[in-house]
């Protein structure tokens, strides 16, 4: 049996990072992370997408016992201000590769820390109606 928390907003996505364009220190960073760095700069896209969700993070049993919301059911809802959960995004860089394992190209993504999030809700009390502040 899985936990989950799914995160919603009233108004807007729980989630929402506009697209954005990036320069030197963005192909700089995807080198490093690939660690390959004569990395092709046409090899990095030029651009991070745009992401907007509402996360469903699944939780341990543990988590789901001691935040006392999971006694008769598996699924908590969780209401937060649109754009709550932006602060707990990162960039992480995902590289494509031909059958020899060369790069053939790459793409940067947003990715939503979910310990973190579990965390800091389980600091906050475990509520229902999260206020933590807007990161847009």
């Amino acid at each position: 049996m899985d936990f989950a928390i799914k995160f919603l907003s009233t108004n807007g996505h729980a989630v929402q990072i506009a697209r954005k364009g990036v320069g030197l220190a963005h192909l700089d960073n995807v080198r490093k992370q690939l660690n390959l760095p004569q990395l092709p700069a046409e090899l990095v896209r030029a651009h991070v997408s745009h992401m907007e969700k509402c996360p469903r993070v699944v939780i341990t049993e543990a988590q789901a016992r001691a935040s006392g919301r999971f006694l008769d059911k598996s699924d908590v809802t969780v209401q937060v201000p649109k754009g709550a959960l932006n602060a707990f995004c990162s960039l992480g860089t995902v590289a494509d590769t031909n059958p020899d394992g060369k790069v053939t190209d790459t793409f940067t993504s947003q990715k939503l820390d979910e310990s973190a999030v579990i965390e800091a809700w389980a600091a906050a009390g475990y509520p229902l109606e999260w206020k933590l502040a807007a990161d847009l």
